[in-house]
């Protein structure tokens, strides 16, 4: 169910393991474990009725009759992982981890099939399974220039900005210029000066322009979010649609400038791109969400009331099923579209326990204030101020 954070995973590159665990802030969800074979989880979105559901069909049979070998496993998962990060659907990825734990027990996985594994297990932000399972690839193969992206995109997200640092510089003489100046743009521009950073990033892009296009969407989306936290929007903004260009079905790139649109005044953009996308983005909350605002401050009644209706069934049901990795999305659908602020806070200061990307810290900011939460501003102050991060959307909250 989550913003942010990909792309469709097509083959097990470095940069689309770890183009951002944010990028990461697509939808989430636990692995639930039935009770029997034949117990019916929920309805599957439109999605997995199309050639995703007839390829996990496929693999279970397989996998019932024993025929599954390690590189049809992995194709699979790669395929599975694809859908949840292009329809932001999170069932996707929590059904190949169920499928793959039947497949395989965890002393027969391949360095491939490990990696797979901790790139699934951070997407739905099981960050300390997906450490755990990056480590063992290291023991096994020490060279391994993935885990270590894969780990500073954790660490970046979890707020261990040096230790993200540390990993990597992990990569140096194994990836490619830009992989490099990206990974290390994201925790430096966190607790030094970005100026700096921003020009060496946008200098490595401007050098790169025939690097695949995730890597480039990657750099891209870093560049708009360091352009956004010193005050330069307008540049944001070109970054984010520069990117757009490369991969329009961005997720990542769709919610951050539709964030920024709408926080300058441009709902109209807003409403205009993300209404013509409807069908595409059923599936998606957290542009849903986005339209839903957009809805409400151009004071388009119906479509608002629609759109509140279902996204507030869905919160609700994620809180039936007691699911941890939706926050984000509960706290602004609680915040922006149901008015409860105290439901809101709840859920954004559960959410920044286990995230604490900039989207998430600037949440709690708002949600703080709206309760009058001085003791959770302290917090929040106190820790930017420690890790030397300054943003200028924090003064504008204040």
């Amino acid at each position: 169910m989550k913003l942010h954070l990909k792309q469709t995973l097509l083959v097990c590159t470095l940069i689309l393991l770890f183009a951002s665990a944010e990028r990461a802030n697509t939808a989430l969800a636990e692995v639930f474990t039935p009770r029997s074979d034949s117990e019916v989880l929920e309805q599957l979105p439109q999605g997995l009725r199309g050639t995703a559901r007839q390829a996990a069909v496929s693999t279970e049979r397989q996998l019932k009759l024993g025929l599954i070998d390690d590189q049809a496993l992995a194709l699979y998962l790669k395929s599975q992982l694809a859908n949840s990060r292009s329809e932001a659907d999170p069932r996707y990825a929590s059904t190949a981890l169920a499928m793959l734990s039947k497949a395989r027990s965890a002393d027969k996985l391949t360095v491939e099939l490990l990696l797979l594994r901790a790139t699934l297990s951070q997407f739905l932000h099981n960050f300390s399974d997906a450490l755990s399972d990056l480590e063992q690839v290291r023991k096994r193969d020490p060279h391994n220039a993935q885990s270590w992206i894969s780990s500073a995109a954790i660490l970046l997200v979890q707020g261990e900005f040096l230790s993200s640092q540390h990993a990597c510089r992990n990569t140096i003489g194994r990836v490619s210029d830009l992989v490099l100046v990206a990974c290390l743009a994201g925790p430096l521009s966190m607790t030094e000066d970005p100026q700096p950073i921003y020009q060496r990033l946008s200098q490595t892009v401007a050098a790169s322009q025939q690097s695949p296009a995730q890597e480039l969407t990657w750099a891209f989306g870093l560049l708009g979010e360091i352009a956004e936290r010193t005050g330069r929007n307008e540049e944001a903004s070109l970054h984010y649609q520069r990117g757009l260009q490369v991969l329009p079905g961005d997720n990542f790139l769709r919610t951050s400038l539709a964030d920024l649109q709408l926080r300058t005044g441009r709902t109209e953009d807003v409403w205009e791109a993300l209404s013509k996308l409807e069908s595409e983005i059923d599936n998606n909350d957290g542009l849903l969400i986005r339209l839903a605002i957009a809805a409400k401050q151009l004071g388009k009644t119906a479509e608002l009331d629609r759109l509140k209706a279902l996204l507030v069934e869905r919160s609700s049901l994620l809180e039936e099923r007691r699911e941890t990795g939706h926050q984000r999305e509960q706290a602004l659908i609680a915040l922006q579209l149901e008015e409860l602020p105290a439901k809101a806070h709840r859920y954004a200061l559960a959410n920044w326990a286990l995230s604490k990307e900039m989207l998430d810290t600037l949440l709690l900011i708002q949600t703080s204030i709206a309760e009058k939460d001085e003791n959770s501003l302290t917090v929040v102050r106190e820790w930017l101020k420690k890790q030397g991060t300054s943003d200028k959307r924090v003064a504008q909250l204040n």
